[in-house]
């Protein structure tokens, strides 16, 4: 299975909600570690639609990577909501 990835990442990124509140900000380097962060989580998983994809549905690195994928996405929504300069001192 082909993908075109750049395509993906944009489309990715122009349509998350963290991206869409924070392009209409002028902090351009939270807006780049918004779109870092994006990012990551695009690569973890098109690598798990990778494996899936390939007929590795059962190499031992697919529960890892899943819960990675998780992580990832519930890192992003709460700094999205904020979480971390609510409960967080820094």
């Amino acid at each position: 299975m082909a993908f075109d990835n750049v395509e993906d990442l944009k489309e990715l990124v122009s349509t998350h909600d963290f991206f869409e509140i924070a392009k209409d900000h002028e902090n351009k380097e939270g807006v780049t570690k918004i779109i870092t962060a994006l990012k990551y989580l695009f690569a973890a998983k098109r690598a798990l639609q990778g494996l899936v994809a390939s007929d590795t549905v059962f190499s031992f690195h697919l529960p890892y990577l899943t819960e990675a994928c998780y992580d990832l996405d519930c890192s992003i929504l709460l700094a999205k909501e904020n979480y971390f300069s609510k409960h967080c001192k820094l």
